[in-house]
């Protein structure tokens, strides 16, 4: 499988949705058409993704899962790596389960490329994110 990641387009960095909103925001960024990559913000702290549920419309999103906790801008978005499936699509709405009970509502939205995605053009934020992905 070959999947391709545009680092940027020249256009200004577009910051996801402020963290709080409800829903809260998570950007999407399609590496192929059958891989993705989501950039969540603002998990609380202590939280292990990795014990997190994702569900859409369709139901649960199908594992495999890679998570990575990084900062862009002086803030913490937490990125995962998974398959191409129903539910994932701008303007949708997943629901993250957290440990202990808790859920969140994430509305979805496509960002063109790993910058937009990140909401910076940092060059060590965009390191880290190819790095994951190449991982």
């Amino acid at each position: 499988m070959t999947a391709g990641l545009l680092i940027g387009t020249g256009e200004p960095s577009l910051a996801l949705p402020a963290v709080g909103a409800a829903p809260d925001g998570a950007g999407l960024l399609a590496l192929s058409p059958h891989l993705a990559l989501l950039a969540l913000p603002g998990l609380p702290a202590g939280i292990r993704p990795a014990e997190a549920s994702l569900a859409g419309a369709a139901g649960p999103l199908r594992p495999p899962f890679s998570w990575q906790a990084t900062e862009a801008e002086g803030r913490r978005l937490h990125l995962l790596l998974l398959r191409a499936q129903p539910g994932l699509e701008d303007a949708a709405t997943l629901r993250l389960g957290l440990p202990g009970g808790e859920s969140r509502r994430l509305a979805l939205a496509a960002r063109m490329d790993a910058a937009t995605l990140l909401g910076s053009d940092d060059p060590a934020a965009l390191l880290a994110l190819l790095r994951f992905v190449a991982g």
